[in-house]
C-alpha cells in the first residue's frame, strides 16, 4: 500500500496537475506550514514558512512554487533529534502572495 518505515524522511512531491497544485500545497501548509509575527520587524513582520523531513518533498515544493511564479527561495535545513527538516521560509510580502495563491480560490478574503 505504499507504507514504508520513516516514510516522513523520504516522501516525494507528487505530480500534481498544474490546476490542483495551489490546493494540494494549500492541505501542505495546513499539515506542516505556520505562520509568524517576527517581533524584529515592526514594518514588515509576517513570516511564513513550511517545514518537512523529506529533502526530496522540499525541492519539490521549491519547484512547485517557481512554477506558480513565487520568488525563488533557499532551502533552509536543520539538525533535529534523530534525522534533519527542511524549510522554505517566506517574509511578508511573499507570505501576502503566496497566501492569494492558496486560498485564491475559496472564501476566504485576503
Amino acid at each position: 500500500m505504499g507504507v514504508v518505515p520513516r516514510k516522513s524522511l523520504i516522501v516525494r512531491f507528487p505530480n500534481v496537475p498544474r490546476e490542483y497544485l495551489p490546493d494540494f500545497i494549500r492541505g501542505v501548509f495546513d499539515g506542516d506550514g505556520s505562520v509568524y509575527f517576527e517581533p524584529r520587524s515592526l514594518k514588515n513582520p509576517l513570516r511564513s514558512k513550511i517545514v518537512s523531513s523529506s529533502k526530496q518533498f522540499i525541492e519539490g515544493l521549491y519547484m512547485a512554487f517557481e512554477s506558480l511564479s513565487m520568488p525563488k527561495r533557499k532551502i533552509y535545513q536543520q539538525k533535529t533529534k534523530n534525522a534533519w527538516s527542511y524549510s522554505l521560509v517566506f517574509c511578508h510580502r511573499d507570505s501576502k502572495r503566496l497566501f492569494k495563491i492558496l486560498y485564491k480560490n475559496t472564501k476566504v478574503k485576503l
